[in-house]
This record gives C-alpha cells, structure tokens and sequence, in this order.
C-alpha cells in the first residue's frame, strides 16, 4: 500500500514538470513572437479577392476589405459651364464647399451624351459603343414599345462596378440610378416607369428588394418614384445608408435637368431647383459625418451639360420620301436613331444577322443602293439642314462607329445650333418658334461638358497614376478627373480593388 502512494506521488510529480515545461515554452514562443513580424495573412489575390490560409485569417481579412465605403450622387443636367458663374456657385454653398476640398471639376460626357448611356459609362469605364447601352431607347420608329426605355441591367454588356463588388463580397444600395432594373444589388431601387401615374408605385415596389421601397417611403414620408423630387431620392439614400451600411451607394437625382429642359439653363426656376439640390447634398454630408471620416468618400458627377437649339433637321422625311419608312404599314428599311444633336443611320434589313458579322453587314462596296443612300442623304442634309453634317467613311467616321453605335451605317452631326429629331412629319429643316433645350450633342463641344468631383478625407492611396510623368503612383491625386468614365477608376482606386475593365459579363 505504501508503495503504491509513493509510486503514484512521483508519477503526478512528472506530470506536473511536463506541464509547467510546456507552459513555459508557450510563454516563450508568445514573447519571441512578438519580436517577429507577423506571417502574411493573405496568400493571393484576383480582383482584389482574398484568398485566406484558414478561417481565422478569412474573417480578420474580411473586416478590412469592408472598412472603406463610398457615395456616388449623380446630379442630371449639370453643365460644366455652371462653374465659371460665381453668382450661381455663391447660391449653392454645401456643393461649392465640397468642390473646393475635392479633386476635379469641368469633365467630358460620351457620345452619345444622354443620361442612360453616360451613367453605365461611369459604372463600367467604357464608351458606349463597348458596354452596349447606346442612348436612352431602344430603336423602335412607331414607338412599338410604348414608350420604352433601356431600364434593364441585362442588356448591358461588359463588367461593372457592381459585379465586381460581388465579387469583392462588398455591399451595394441604389436609388434610382439608370439601368439598374434586376442588377446584383442588396438594396436595389431601380429608375423605371411606364405611366408616371398611380401603378408605377406598385411597379416600383415590385422591382425592389423585397420590402425596401415600402419601408424607406414610411421613413421618408414619400415614396421614390419618377414623379417625385430629389428629397425623396437623396434622403432616401442617406436612410439606406445610415441603416444597412452598404460599402457602395448610388444615388441619382433628376430635377435638374427635368427643370432645364423645361425652362432652360440659367433661368430662375433651375437654379431654384439646383439651390434645393445643394440643401439635400447638405443634409447628407452632414448625416453621413463626411467631413469627419476617413473611411468614406464621395463622388459628386453629372451626365452631360446642356445647349439651346433654335432648329430642326428631320433625315427621315428623306427617308419616308424615299420609301425606306413606311408608317402606314410599320416598317421600315433605314432609320435614323437621334440622340438630340448626333444621330446614327440604322439599317432593319439583316439586323440580327449584322450582330455576328458586322463587318460585312456594314460593308458599302458592294451594295449599290446603300451607296446611293449614303451620299443621297449626305447631300441633301448639308444643303439643306444648317450646321448638320452627316459621315460615313473615315478615321472620324470609324470612330464614332466603334465608341457610340457599332451598327450605323453613317453618323449625322450637330455642329452649331440645330436639333436633329426622328419624325418626319414636316419639312426637312425649319426654325423653331421656342428654343429646344437639351442635349445628346457631339462631346466635343464645350456645353456638352458637365462636372466631377471626387472627395475624401485620405489623400494618399495605394493606386496607378493616370500622367506617366508623375513622380509618384501612391498618391490618388494623380488619377485625373476628366471623363465621366473615370468615375470606374476612381471607385476601383477607392476601395482597392483591380478592376479590369471591358470585361465581359458572364452568361
């Protein structure tokens, strides 16, 4: 029995020195640790997508990738030109503030410049002619859609910023912004409307995510719709992102240039309009704490700027004389799709087959009745339309094809004071009795210009230099704001991810 006690005593005792012993080589393994830099937490990277070594690392990764978040307010209508008034800037004080703390100012719009073409060229980096929306509706001479716009994300083409943000796992909210109906967003309100009456808002409802609208218009105390204002629209994008904290928002506004087309730029009733704009950007800087914080930025853009036509071209009345339009019957051969003061000749015959091979499709050599057509057209419009001229062969020519719309036949330019429209009912060129306030003009003409501004408290950046002559490539200062495109590259920069853009969307 004693020997038992004994051999069980010196048995506890070396249990107890093995224990002591690895106590103390883990106390030691901890404080040379300490000493040591730590072992990198990330193995790889695609697009910015973490690759992590096990499920400790994935989720402190994970934590960091969400820390930076950005807003993106599209203000429709805002031309550049705006910027050397100081009479309008003094009357827009939180814009004003924010432009001077900011990167950017006077940008270029696309061709063609309209709002659903030059908003997913800001989400994807690329012309028009690339990510496939190629003006505001689809091309539909007697209005067989009823009025149809290009609302649905589906027919955009290439990459945006929203599927690399699925595959960032980021956050995304929107409201309102152009083609975004069924978009892989979290918090999705997208621009769609069909009446502007009562059923839009069960329509609109419907298209959200699930419950979102229903429960921002009891928020906000009215529902975001076509017909409502920019304080449904912004605040209701300020309360998605204070409550679901998304990392990437998207707002879009629209009274501006709802009130210039109406009245004009520079008149009272639209900078009545911009000075309430200011007061809602006001609420959201200061219920966002903008100003304050390091983890969020703020991109302020618009679309395109604005002109005043006082005359109208119709090519298709030359068209419809030469039977290629036929209303009666609702079909046509040749067409031509009009953005304002840039148009595109279409043709119908083949249409689908030109979509495989547009190279021969569009090929002229051989199609003597084509070739007529061209230089038919192109004659009568520079006679007869002023400050109109029409292109379809050339280094100009093969420039506008490929950025703005790959399958027109000829390209038909605005380059003064005249606003090319698609009816062809009158005369070919009259004047007008009241001004046409609008758009969709070449880019190259300086009112075609609009703004962009990127702000955020951190100046310094892990990012490439758009100037090679730059001394630094650290230093988001360097990635000019000149293009509405470049708001894809400021994003990307932003939140440090690789985009690579003019990728093509998966099936």
């Amino acid at each position: 029995m004693l020997f038992f006690i004994f051999a069980m005593m010196f048995k506890w005792k070396i249990s107890l020195g093995i224990l002591l012993l690895f106590i103390d080589v883990s106390t030691y393994s901890f404080l040379k640790a300490k000493d040591k830099p730590t072992e990198p937490l990330i193995e790889s990277s695609k697009h910015g997508k973490i690759l992590t070594k096990n499920k400790v690392t994935k989720s402190i990764v994970k934590i960091s990738k969400t820390k930076r978040k950005l807003i993106i307010l599209s203000i429709d209508g805002f031309p550049a030109y705006y910027l050397d008034h100081p009479e309008i800037l003094n009357q827009i004080p939180n814009l004003k503030n924010l432009f001077a703390k900011s990167q950017g100012g006077r940008i270029a719009t696309i061709n063609p410049s309209v709002t659903y073409a030059s908003h997913t060229s800001m989400i994807t980096g690329q012309d028009p002619g690339f990510h496939g929306i190629e003006g505001n509706t689809p091309i539909d001479p007697f209005d067989l859609e009823d009025g149809a716009w290009l609302w649905y994300y589906d027919d955009i083409k290439v990459e945006t910023l929203l599927d690399i943000a699925k595959q960032e796992n980021a956050k995304t909210a929107n409201v309102y912004w152009p083609v975004t109906v069924a978009a892989p967003i979290d918090w999705n309100i997208p621009q769609f409307w069909r009446k502007k009456t009562n059923s839009d808002l069960k329509i609109l409802r419907s298209l959200s995510t699930p419950g979102l609208h229903r429960a921002m218009e009891k928020k906000i105390k009215q529902p975001v719709l076509e017909t409502t204002k920019d304080d449904a629209k912004i605040r209701t994008g300020v309360e998605i992102f204070l409550k679901y904290k998304p990392d990437i928002t998207l707002i879009y506004s629209t009274d501006l240039d709802t009130y210039h087309h109406a009245k004009g730029p520079f008149s009272d009733q639209a900078i009545e309009k911009l000075k309430l704009t200011d007061r809602y950007v006001g609420e959201l800087i200061h219920k966002t704490n903008l100003y304050k914080r390091k983890d969020l930025a703020l991109i302020v853009v618009s679309d395109h700027g604005f002109t005043t036509a006082k005359s109208i071209c119709r090519p298709n009345k030359l068209l419809l004389e030469m039977n290629y339009l036929q209303p009666q019957d609702k079909t046509w051969k040749y067409y031509v799709k009009s953005t304002g003061g840039l148009a595109f000749l279409v043709e119908n015959e083949k249409y689908s087959e030109s979509k495989q091979n547009p190279s021969t499709f569009l090929s002229a050599e051989n199609n003597p009745e084509r070739m007529n057509l061209l230089y038919s057209l192109s004659s009568k419009i520079k006679e007869e339309c002023k400050g109109v001229r029409m292109i379809f062969a050339g280094d100009e020519f093969e420039n506008y094809r490929k950025k703005s719309f790959p399958l027109s036949l000829a390209i038909i330019l605005s380059d003064e004071s005249t606003y090319i429209s698609t009816s062809w009912t009158g005369d070919l060129y009259s004047d007008v009795q009241n001004p046409i306030f609008t758009h969709g003009f070449p880019a190259y003409r300086g009112d075609m210009d609009t703004i962009g501004f990127f702000y955020s408290n951190i100046r310094t950046q892990e990012s490439l230099s758009k100037n090679p002559k730059s001394k630094s490539k650290d230093n988001i200062q360097n990635l000019g704001f000149e293009s509405v495109k470049d708001v894809f590259a400021f994003t990307c920069m932003w939140m440090k991810w690789d985009c690579k853009p003019n990728l093509k969307k998966e099936d």
